[in-house]
């Protein structure tokens, strides 16, 4: 189907839905001291968004040319590395001024994609905005209601702010999103990732363990418990799990305390973390040595800690999204892609930090610190 046929597809549907169909704003804008070129559909409505003019009709629908090469919605800089980014493009919308909203939205989009461009109901999955406890923002839990008239449960997924929630600056609209995406995977692909998660029950439920760790953590249910720890046996302790299905020809490096050094540490929330920066290192050294350490710093304000290998080492453009939830440096790697996410969020939980150095082809050092308690300070 050429584009042409999409677009006036589009545009037939949402006329028959009541929409009037208005032209493309220029792409040069010059009644907007803001803006350069056009960049969105919504330009050419900020006047009615913002309340400056009313609109002549509730219901519109476009096909609107954007250029997008500068400012917050930069795409410059994408071209070429995926098959979706572009700086010249359509895009088509249908807007409502103060008419329906989210139940007719989501209603008049399933309706096109699978009635009129006869897209496949079984590879649609949608997106809601899950909520920001930072910014003291609510889940979009109206949008996912009206989606289970549509999606299986499974099929509607939660995302963050980055994802799932629209304003174009500090200042003025902005609102919950959400959005429909398709799984042009072939079907054998799809059916083998099927059956690795029906076949595979370990790895599910080690997903689904990662999964309610890291909601726990988010949602601050989790709690900081103080005991007092032994680093110097902590550190053993990792050494001897660390040796289990350890690669031969890998040695694990004891760089913790020579003896008894105690501190107030939640002691459970500190292994977790030691255990998955281990089983990591593991994963992606096959020669060479992993090393376990742990010390208080010389101003004695810290605990810091951290595990060293000469493994495969991480890219810079991965690098800066080893934290980041289900991202994973190698798809062909078993793992959920959640541990280290978990780990930034107990040290954060904990009142420390955690960052990671590392070269490519030469290894990676993941150091974190929380802060130092001794054993009489209990009672703080």
């Amino acid at each position: 189907m050429k584009s042409a046929e999409i677009r006036q597809k589009f545009l037939d549907f949402f006329e028959s839905k009541g929409h009037t169909i208005v032209p493309s704003a220029p792409m040069v804008i010059k009644d907007d001291p803001t803006l350069m070129f056009t960049n969105a559909g919504m330009n050419q409505f900020k006047d009615i968004i913002f309340g400056n003019i009313n609109p002549k009709h509730r219901r519109v629908a476009d096909s609107q040319k954007c250029l997008r090469v500068s400012g917050k919605h930069n795409d410059l800089e994408e071209v070429g590395h995926d098959t979706y980014h572009h700086t010249m493009f359509e895009m088509l919308g249908n807007w409502s001024f103060g008419d329906y909203f989210k139940e007719d939205a989501i209603a008049f989009a399933w309706e096109f994609l699978t009635g009129v461009m006869g897209l496949d109901k079984n590879r649609l999955y949608a997106t809601v905005f899950e909520g920001s406890k930072e910014d003291g923002l609510e889940g979009d839990a109206e949008a996912r209601k009206i989606w289970m008239n549509y999606l299986s449960e499974d099929r509607i997924l939660f995302g963050n702010k980055k994802d799932n929630f629209w304003e174009m600056g500090d200042m003025g609209p902005c609102g919950p999103c959400s959005e429909i995406h398709i799984d042009l995977r072939p079907e054998e692909e799809r059916k083998l990732s099927s059956d690795m998660i029906t076949s595979n029950s370990r790895a599910l439920l080690g997903l689904l363990d990662d999964v309610l760790d890291l909601s726990r953590l988010e949602a601050g249910m989790d709690k900081v418990f103080l005991r007092v720890c032994d680093l110097h046996f902590l550190v053993h302790s990792m050494l001897d799990i660390g040796r289990l299905n350890m690669a031969q020809g890998v040695e694990l490096v004891n760089e913790g305390p020579r003896e008894k050094l105690l501190v107030m540490t939640d002691e459970v929330k500190l292994t977790k973390v030691f255990m998955n920066l281990i089983g990591n290192a593991k994963k992606f050294t096959t020669q060479g040595h992993i090393v376990i350490g742990a010390k208080i710093t010389s101003d004695g304000v810290w605990v810091e800690c951290w595990v060293k290998d000469t493994g495969i080492g991480i890219s810079p453009e991965n690098l800066e999204h080893i934290f980041d939830r289900f991202y994973k440096v190698n798809e062909f790697k078993q793992g959920t892609g959640l541990g280290l996410s978990i780990c930034e969020a107990i040290i954060e939980l904990l009142g420390g930090q955690i960052w990671v150095e590392s070269t490519l082809g030469k290894g990676t050092a993941f150091y974190f610190r929380i802060p130092y308690r001794k054993p009489k300070e209990e009672g703080i």
